[in-house]
């Protein structure tokens, strides 16, 4: 896993690709309110813009994909133009300040993005704004205490280090590893971090499954899918035995407290 991400973030072509076969393998779990039929799709923190095609593919009418990042929408946009298709547009644009008019999106769509952002609430909120009445809010993310909330992938390879040790002893590491493989220097910009300039994990709000919930709140939308993905749960589907352990953390995903180490996904979908 580690390896194919590494691979991945040395040029935009093949971060492109990976974003896309990344929600090929997510959207089955939005099930059964997965549909895109027709619609005019918002995709908050669309990075370099690989998963903005596949939802034309699943039949959305129109997609626009927003980046903070200059260097990924204008990566992501020269992508796209090669492929041709006049259904997606690429903007740079804050997803707490959203520059498009009320109830203008009939879905609105965020994979691995809201652990990123400084201040969930106002997402949240923004997303609600924008999405019509009915319509479908669409999030994949990972709660920070599970065992890649540290996302540290590539550097320390190893779950939960940011349970074992402070965040500055991990950065300082991380700092140690990356002076010996270099990384920064084969990965595309976005995918660079300047350990050697932190004291803390880089670009994490440590949003929790239990503060998630209370922001669904008071971001006032409605849950149809709140689904809970334990640490394994693809590869453990193999045997009998995996299985059963899955079961046994399926059960554990839902005490709390002890959901927020067993936990690697939170799948939610959300209607206004």
């Amino acid at each position: 896993m580690h390896m194919d991400l590494i691979r991945a973030k040395q040029t935009v072509r093949d971060y492109h690709g990976w974003e896309y076969e990344e929600i090929k393998r997510i959207y089955q779990e939005f099930d059964p309110y997965w549909d895109l039929q027709g619609k005019v799709v918002l995709d908050v923190g669309c990075g370099l813009g690989g998963k903005l095609p596949f939802y034309v593919r699943q039949g959305a009418k129109q997609v626009i994909g927003i980046d903070l990042r200059l260097f990924s929408a204008l990566s992501a946009n020269r992508l796209l133009l090669e492929q041709g298709g006049s259904e997606i547009k690429i903007a740079v644009a804050d997803g707490a300040e959203l520059p498009f008019a009320d109830s203008t999106f009939d879905v609105v769509i965020s994979i691995n993005v809201l652990e990123h952002v400084a201040i969930p609430i106002s997402v949240l909120r923004e997303c609600r704004r924008v999405l019509r009445p009915g319509g479908y809010f669409y999030l994949y993310f990972p709660p920070f205490y599970s065992p890649w909330g540290a996302h540290l992938d590539g550097w320390i390879n190893f779950p939960w280090p940011h349970l074992f040790f402070s965040e500055q002893i991990i950065v300082q590491a991380a700092y140690l590893v990356e002076k010996q493989m270099r990384y920064n220097e084969q990965f595309i910009l976005p995918a660079q971090v300047p350990w050697g300039e932190l004291q803390e994990l880089y670009e994490l709000n440590h949003l929790t499954i239990r503060q998630f919930i209370q922001l669904v709140r008071e971001a006032d939308f409605r849950v149809l899918l709140f689904r809970l993905l334990p640490v394994g749960h693809h590869l453990l589907r193999q045997n009998v035995l995996g299985k059963i352990l899955l079961a046994l953390l399926r059960t554990a995903s839902q005490i709390p407290v002890v959901n927020e180490i067993v936990v690697t996904k939170i799948v939610c979908v959300l209607t206004k």
